[in-house]
């Protein structure tokens, strides 16, 4: 094993790899790393209640950014890897995403002032929406799936890290008491929109972009072709994100501020799961003979993270919050495997099976999976709360776990070698 990892370490290709994988590691991981700096300030100045309701709001969010996405980390990444020669190509390609968020954008900020409208309990609160969806705009905005794919993160991560610097110092300034939890989404929302405002001048800057790129057609193409990817990557909304809203919903902002302090470090864990997933994709897509030394580099150190989250959880919760939050405690408990687990579902999904074009096979089993997540939720939510959305979060995983090597077992046997040595 050791020798395999030893010529993957000197392989040029590798290299490209490590050094996209620490810009990744700035750039993604500032979304949870940053989090983590001002958990423990904001815990304790806004209380759990408000920092559940502040929670509550964001996963909503979450939902919109997931649709603003369509899946593009993934396909636009995939695609412009495999084509980031053609000068033609990739500029049509950044054209058609770039209209499709616009457009995805609009339907949601549509979707935020109906529901705004007509529900009493979001127009109590309606600058927390309003300043929350500013992070939306941000998100829609930035173009990681651009460089990615071309695998070149280094000025985009440094301008992120920078805005997301400000915006995290912003909050210790500004943030004082209970009362100002309103300005939290808007403060982190401004650093989103000043990355995706500079990461989208850098790109138009090394594109030019034509408008006679632009098409209905191939607008419609775009999204069609990456429709299945897209429900890939919506439909886990239903078990994950379902679960702080579903909360908010059977219970009180409390115990969503318990279930959301403990969901927030294991996102610190999990980032760095996706992060080495991201950066790996690219490689994978132009040479997928290494994927079975690579799997190490996923199992072992998720497998690592996942029990020193197990062994350090009452430490860790302890470190985030004065207040006796031990209810967090059991939650963190019960989801420490989530690092293993989603990097088993990165590893044979993502990884492997979105390399070799099994788009529809993903979102078959995402969809099957988060469904049932989901009617698992309304079942045990109501009746235990931030336990019963715990519980739900780890068995989705492990279900999409299981199912992603399953597949991955299958098309590895001799049977498909063709299929994995085209690609």
């Amino acid at each position: 094993m050791f020798d395999k990892l030893s010529k993957l370490r000197n392989n040029q290709d590798t290299k490209t790899v490590f050094t996209n994988f620490i810009y990744l590691v700035v750039l993604k991981g500032g979304n949870f790393i940053f989090p983590l700096i001002y958990l423990p300030y904001l815990l304790n100045v806004l209380g759990v209640s408000n920092f559940g309701l502040v929670s509550f709001v964001e996963s909503i969010m979450l939902y919109f950014k997931a649709v603003t996405d369509y899946g593009f980390d993934l396909t636009g990444t995939r695609d412009i890897a495999k084509n980031k020669e053609n000068e033609v190509y990739v500029s049509k390609k950044i054209a058609n995403i770039l209209v499709i968020k616009l457009i995805l954008l609009l339907v949601c900020l549509a979707i935020l002032l109906v529901l705004n409208s007509f529900i009493p309990e979001m127009k109590e609160e309606q600058w927390l929406y309003f300043f929350s969806f500013i992070s939306v705009i941000g998100y829609s905005m930035l173009p990681t799936w651009y460089y990615q794919g071309i695998e070149k993160m280094k000025y985009i991560t440094l301008l992120f890290f920078i805005a997301r610097m400000l915006s995290t110092l912003s909050l210790f300034i500004f943030v004082r008491q209970e009362q100002d939890y309103v300005w939290v989404p808007l403060l982190n929302g401004i650093g989103y929109i000043i990355a995706g405002i500079l990461g989208l001048w850098l790109m138009l800057n090394a594109n030019t972009i034509k408008l006679s790129y632009l098409s209905i057609k191939s607008v419609w193409i775009e999204m069609m072709q990456g429709f299945n990817v897209f429900v890939s990557t919506l439909a886990p909304n239903l078990y994950n994100n379902s679960m702080t809203f579903l909360l908010g919903i059977f219970s009180s902002t409390l115990y969503v501020g318990y279930y959301a302090a403990a969901v927030k470090l294991v996102d610190v864990a999990n980032s760095l799961v996706m992060i080495l997933s991201n950066a790996i994709f690219p490689y994978l897509n132009r040479d997928l003979s290494h994927h079975k030394k690579i799997q190490y580099l996923f199992l072992i150190p998720s497998a690592i993270l996942s029990v020193i989250l197990l062994l350090g959880s009452e430490i860790l919760i302890e470190l985030i919050s004065k207040e006796d939050i031990a209810e967090s405690i059991k939650v963190l408990k019960i989801i420490a495997i989530s690092p293993f687990l989603l990097a088993c579902m990165s590893c044979y999904g993502t990884n492997f099976l979105l390399v070799i074009s099994q788009d529809r096979l993903v979102k078959n089993i995402t969809l099957v999976g988060s469904f049932l997540g989901f009617i698992m939720a309304l079942i045990l939510i109501p009746k235990h709360f931030h336990i019963g959305a715990a519980v739900t979060l780890v068995s989705v995983r492990g279900l999409l776990a299981t199912c992603n090597w399953v597949e991955y077992l299958k098309f590895k046997s001799p049977k498909s070698s063709k299929l994995i040595s085209n690609k």
